[in-house]
Formats: C-alpha cells, structure tokens, sequence
C-alpha cells in the first residue's frame, strides 16, 4: 500500500505541475523529445502553441483528479502497542504449542500490516474453540470474536454444491444434466463441437467458463457486483464462445458456480439465500450465517479494508465496501457468516454432527480430477494431498475487504478456519491455515 500511496503523491505532483506550469512543461518535453530524435530542433525554436499548454493544463486537473479520489478513502492512525486478544472459554483444549503457533502467527500478520483483525477457529474431535486478534475497525481497540459477522466470499461455492448434493438425492437436479436444462428457453447456452456443458462441469470448474463474464472492465471497483443482474449473465453466457470442450481441464470460474446457484435457486423456487437457509444453514443451525443481514448482525458486522500498510507503529488503512450481488452470482460468493456458524459447518463437513449425517458431505468431498500441483478439485470443494492416501479438503474466499480460509482431514478429525476483515493479496491467509492444520496433524 505505501507503495501505491508514493506513487499516488508523485502523480499528484506532477499534476499540480503540469497544471500551474503548462508552458515549462511543453518546452521541456520539447527539448527531451530533441534530445531523443523524436523532433526536428527547429521546433524548438517556435512558441508553444495555446492548444497545447491548455491541454497540459487539462491534463494536470486530470492527474489531480485522479490522485485525490484514490488518497481520500486513506486512513492514518497510530498501530497499539499490544495486538488485542478474545478466546473463547473451550480454549484450554489447546496445548503449549499448538497456542503459541496459533499466537505468533496471528500477532505476526497484524504487526506486519498485513491484516486488521482475524479469527481462529480450530476443531480437533470433539473438542473446538475459537480465538480472536486485532480490531474488527480500525477505529476500535475490540478484538473481533466468535460473534463478529464476516464476508467469507467464495466458501459460499461450498454451500452451493452442498446445495446441489440434496437437491440430487432428492431427484430434482442431476449431475449429469445439461445446464440448459435449468435455465430459461431463451437463454442461449454455449457447447463445443456438440458436447454441453453439464452441471458437474460447472461444480468441478471444468466447464470452460471464464472466471468473469463480459468486459473485464465492468469487474473494477469497490463493489463490483450490485448491478450485474441475471439478465445480464444470461446475456453474456448465450454470447459467449468455448475454446474448448466442457470437462477437459479445470479452470477456476465464478460465472460457472454463479449459474450452478442461480439454477439450483430457480429449480427449488425460491431465491439463493431461501434456498440455502432451508437447505443447508438451517438444518445445521447456521442461524448467524445470511446473505442479507439483520440490523443486530450488522452491529456485528466487521469492517473491512481493502489495503492497508504499516510504517513503524504508523497506520495506514484503506476501508472498503461490503460487496454485494445479485442472485447469479449470490452461489459464488455472497454469504457473511460467524466464526460460531462456521465451526457448525466444519464440524458438519467432518462428520461430528448428527444432524448432518444425512446431507451428501462424501459426494462433495470426493475427488474429481487432479488438478496439478497434489491438488484436486471434487464438487467445489479443492484437495491437497498430503500422500498418496490422505488429502486436506479445503476452500478459500475473498472479497474487496475480506479473506477466509476453511480446511479439514476427514480421517483426523482436525480442522481449521480463518477469517480476516482484510484483502488477503498475498495468500498469506491460506499459507497460515495450511501450516497451522499440518502441525496439528503432525503432533496428533
């Protein structure tokens, strides 16, 4: 971030430069374009014409304009001294070294700057517990708890094919089943030379599907999402061309698992966030976990920062939005939920809760296809593996202003989960879950 402020102030310099200086500007743009052979000399010798110094001049309020709406959302403090703590009263099931990991870790990302507030939550058996670090605002000296309401971004995937896993067993959707199938009859779905895509490509992220439809352009800012409505996707999915066959490689796609929620949604009748309530927060008594929030759980709700730096204990922070979406893209990434909702989730996902032993968690965990580097990709759900037996199911999420990461070995019985109020730019987020979860498996 500072890194992006110095050049913002260079930018501003040379603003104010070109605006109050128009005509020393040209003149020595002149000389250095003489210098370079990409002028004749003789102009040089000519006044500076009033379009062009006008034009500098309009080019100077432009870099003004520019700078100052990219510095005024910029936030300077002071970093306390001490990184405030909560636990949770489970916490004594940790041991020494297990705690100590977890604190240094933890600590050691919100010194650096790197993170404003984030929270632990470590399952092992039967036992759980949940610790927090830092500030839920930058403005507060509170630490966030197992209470604190996040946006986990595309864990949301995981929900969504969770979703289409009891919709399957109850014979409304089919795996196997062309997308067109869910959609409406004037939505235009692409194939490639005959072969369609399915809805297990779209869960598996095989279906060729780009990361984000349309223009790239439309994808920039601090709340992208809002105005993409389901018209628009059906648009751009009936006008896009496949390079290549649904199902031949994997390639990461929040179009894809955005038209897996949205046909899932319109199959059961209801809107994503009804359909995931009943089918899957609900019964795992997820009552903290929504898309749109109630007015106690946005008291509860963390603020989030899309950068931040730090310069000695100096702060410096930028706030973001809360993003929001529309039902197309609600499956891929719109859910906020608790540490608390989310620990009932993992204990789900680890068979620990015998609520959910009728929800198909084996169906979405089970590999699909290697995807390289010992990963593997199941229904949402991503692997590590660990050897030739054992993986690490796993997900992350991120939005303009937060970062979660959720992770798990079935055959332990151990898990992890990790939220952030902070853009996680690095991945040092899912580097911390991965360690921390390995070292709890490593020392039983």
């Amino acid at each position: 971030m500072l890194i992006v402020m110095a050049l913002d102030v260079l930018f501003l310099a040379i603003g104010i430069l070109y605006m109050l200086r128009p005509r020393r500007v040209n003149e020595f743009s002149r000389r250095l374009l003489c210098s370079m052979r990409l002028m004749k000399r003789a102009k040089l010798d000519k006044p500076v014409p009033r379009w062009e110094n006008i034009l500098t001049c309009l080019i100077g309020v432009a870099f003004i304009v520019f700078t100052v709406s990219d510095l005024h959302d910029v936030r300077v403090g002071v970093a306390p001294r001490q990184v405030a703590t909560w636990e949770s009263p489970t916490v004594a099931m940790l041991d020494a070294s297990t705690r100590n990991s977890i604190d240094k870790s933890a600590m050691g990302l919100i010194r650096s700057g790197k993170c404003m507030g984030m929270v632990v939550g470590i399952v092992d058996g039967d036992k759980g517990c949940v610790l927090g670090y830092g500030r839920k605002d930058f403005r507060s000296a509170t630490p966030p708890d197992a209470d604190t309401v996040f946006e986990i971004g595309s864990i949301t995937k995981t929900f969504t094919t969770l979703s289409l896993g009891i919709l399957s067993q109850r014979g409304k959707v089919r795996l196997d089943d062309p997308l067109s199938r869910y959609l409406p009859a004037s939505v235009h779905v692409p194939a490639y030379k005959g072969r369609q895509i399915t809805i297990a490509d779209l869960a598996t992220h095989t279906s060729g599907l780009p990361s984000l439809p349309g223009n790239p352009l439309r994808w920039l800012g601090s709340n992208p999402y809002p105005g993409y409505s389901n018209e628009l996707m059906y648009r751009d999915l009936s006008a896009y061309k496949l390079t290549r066959a649904p199902g031949a490689a994997y390639d990461y796609s929040n179009m894809g698992m955005g038209l897996v929620g949205l046909a899932l949604s319109r199959t059961y009748g209801t809107s994503y966030e009804e359909m995931a309530r009943d089918l899957v927060w609900k019964p795992l008594d997820m009552t903290d976990t929504a898309i749109k929030l109630s007015n106690n759980q946005r008291l509860r709700f963390a603020q989030g920062y899309a950068l931040q730096s730090n310069l000695g204990r100096l702060q410096f922070v930028c706030p973001s939005s809360p993003w929001t979406f529309q039902d197309c893209f609600n499956g891929a990434g719109g859910t906020r939920s608790t540490a608390n909702d989310m620990m009932k989730y993992l204990r789900a996902n680890l068979g620990l809760n015998p609520k959910a032993k009728a929800m198909p968690f084996d169906l979405i965990q089970k590999p699909s296809r290697d995807i390289g580097d010992d990963m593997w990709i199941g229904l949402g759900w991503h692997g590590l593996k660990l050897n030739k037996k054992d993986s690490l199911v796993w997900h992350n999420g991120g939005t303009g202003g937060y970062s979660s990461f959720i992770a798990f070995s079935k055959k332990d019985r151990k898990g992890i989960l990790i939220l952030i109020n902070s853009n996680d730019e690095n991945g040092d987020v899912d580097a911390l879950g991965f360690k921390l979860l390995i070292s709890m498996l490593k020392n039983g």
